[in-house]
């Protein structure tokens, strides 16, 4: 009989690339056998997942507190071998699992107390407490986990994730290359499109690449902005900003593969995050998009933070600004519009660059992690 592993999310949707596309996908193929708790409308059975459904309600509080329980029981009747949660606000639920006597492991997708930090729902007043309340809860419920895997290395930078360092697994957010459009040239030639794909929230620079998108002077450009609000009242703000300008599409919702088919019709993709802490150590493996990008050839206008600078720069994929500057965007924007010739020289080059950072070769790491911990049994 295979090996049965759970993963449990309340925060992410069912389908987050991380969790269903890299990772359950990919011990599915394994052979062990894979159940993924999250927020959706049915239970039902995709790519070999059996997707057990959560409430859909998203109120904070009632996530945190209701919705965490009701996960732990429905994850108590599967009865699986291994619990893999992706949500800080499931520490509890996987420390009750592990006296239970199962194993669990915690992946980790973000600086959780720089996260806090740049909270706009949390007084400012308040950060700084919270965040070093969630430092010592994080420490306890380390002490519990039988593995820990994080995507990106400044999170186990961290000094209370150094003392679990024989624990800790890096494992990066590189994008399923199988998926992506093998062929990504030549790009359309009737316009140039500028993308940007991910979480769409005020520290992403959303409404500072629209204005400066409105301001440039030409009629042959797009932008398109696909992803998920983070609120609503931000995406009424977004909404109404695009309003009435035919050269800005917002796309809500498109299937991963779907997303690398959105990418190769398209010349510059937008990473433009503002400098807050959590931001500023992204690009060490758990930023998604920068990583879509070059596996679709596309030129880059990013954040220049030391790290993003290097990388983009150094590599010649495209060229960085402060995203804090709408007039420095809008130059960047206008910069590839004048120099067409670089887009396709700066594309060729992420392309190329992209055969360093697949899943395909990162994925290896999550599978030898699982057979190591089952033989264990």
């Amino acid at each position: 009989m295979s090996k049965k592993i759970c993963f449990i999310t309340t925060a992410h949707p069912p389908f987050d690339t991380r969790i269903f596309y890299r990772e359950a996908i990919t011990l599915s193929h394994s052979g062990y056998e894979v159940y993924l708790i999250a927020s959706h409308n049915k239970r039902e059975l995709i790519d070999g997942i059996k997707i057990i459904p959560l409430s859909l309600r998203k109120k904070r509080f009632y996530r945190i507190s209701i919705k965490s329980w009701e996960a732990l029981l429905k994850g108590l009747k599967i009865n699986a071998n291994v619990y893999h949660f992706h949500d800080p606000e499931l520490m509890l639920i996987g420390i009750i699992l592990k006296l239970f006597g199962k194993k669990v492991i915690y992946d980790v997708h973000e600086n959780v107390s720089l996260q806090i930090y740049s909270k706009d729902w949390i007084s400012q007043i308040l950060r700084k407490p919270i965040g070093a309340v969630s430092i010592i809860m994080e420490w306890l419920s380390l002490l519990f986990f039988d593995k820990i895997i994080i995507a990106g290395e400044d999170i186990g930078l961290q000094p209370h994730f150094q003392k679990f360092s024989y624990k800790i697994m890096l494992l990066r957010n590189f994008p399923v290359i199988s998926l992506s459009e093998k062929d990504v040239f030549p790009k359309p030639q009737d316009k140039i499109n500028f993308i940007y794909t991910g979480g769409l929230s005020k520290d992403r620079g959303i409404l500072e690449i629209i204005q400066a998108f409105k301001k440039v002077k030409s009629t042959n450009i797009k932008l398109f902005l696909l992803g998920h609000f983070n609120s609503f009242d931000f995406k009424r703000k977004i909404i109404n900003e695009i309003n009435g300008d035919n050269n800005i599409e917002y796309i809500p919702s498109l299937s991963y593969k779907e997303m690398f088919a959105m990418l190769a019709k398209c010349h510059v993709g937008l990473i433009c995050f503002k400098p807050i802490p959590n931001n500023i150590g992204a690009l060490s493996g758990r930023n998604n998009k920068i990583y879509e990008y070059l596996g679709a050839g596309l030129s880059i206008i990013g954040s220049n933070f030391p790290f993003w600078k290097n990388f983009i720069d150094g590599n010649k994929i495209g060229i960085t600004i402060d995203p804090t500057n709408i007039t420095k965007i809008k130059e960047a924007m206008e910069f590839f519009i004048l120099n067409p010739e670089k887009i396709e020289v700066m594309g060729y080059n992420a392309k190329k660059l992209s055969a360093k950072y697949s899943w395909e070769k990162e994925s290896t790491k999550l599978i030898n992690l699982y057979n190591n911990l089952l033989e264990l049994d």
